[in-house]
């Protein structure tokens, strides 16, 4: 969780995405869990999904995710032309004074989840406020 963006490591697994937190896909299969793409739909106990597969089911965990969304930001230089904020650890790189906070991968893998976003935190808190981070924050 602690590796830097520019670390070889992270470049191979930042594609990989984040599809759970706190565990392994392997740890959820072994679990009993079957992680499946989209559900289109269901009729009875039968669930239909967007790979054109289908199963029978006793139990469906709808998980939908969130899509983050920028544009209220009247800056329009404050992303790039996918809409992902142009920062630097946080910071960004086209409007002074505007932070962002909780970005995945905004400076470790675990920017963006709840156990490790303080980290940042106090990165951003020492860079907003010209201080020295206290020691083990960061």
């Amino acid at each position: 969780m602690d590796k830097g963006t520019d670390s070889p490591l992270v470049k191979r697994m930042r594609n990989r995405g984040d599809p759970t937190i706190g565990t392994s896909r392997k740890t959820l299969r072994k679990a009993g869990v079957d992680l499946r793409p989209r559900l289109l739909g269901a009729r009875g106990r039968t669930a239909s999904f967007v790979d054109g597969s289908s199963i029978d089911v006793d139990a469906v965990v709808w998980a939908t995710g969130f899509r983050p969304d920028y544009t209220w930001i009247d800056a329009p230089e404050a992303t790039d032309d996918a809409g992902v904020p142009r920062h630097d650890g946080g910071r960004s790189l086209a409007v002074p004074g505007l932070w962002f906070l909780g970005l995945p991968w905004q400076r470790t893998r675990g920017s963006a989840l709840l156990g490790f976003v303080q980290r940042d935190a106090a990165h951003l808190d020492a860079g907003m406020f010209d201080r020295t981070p206290a020691p083990g924050s960061i």
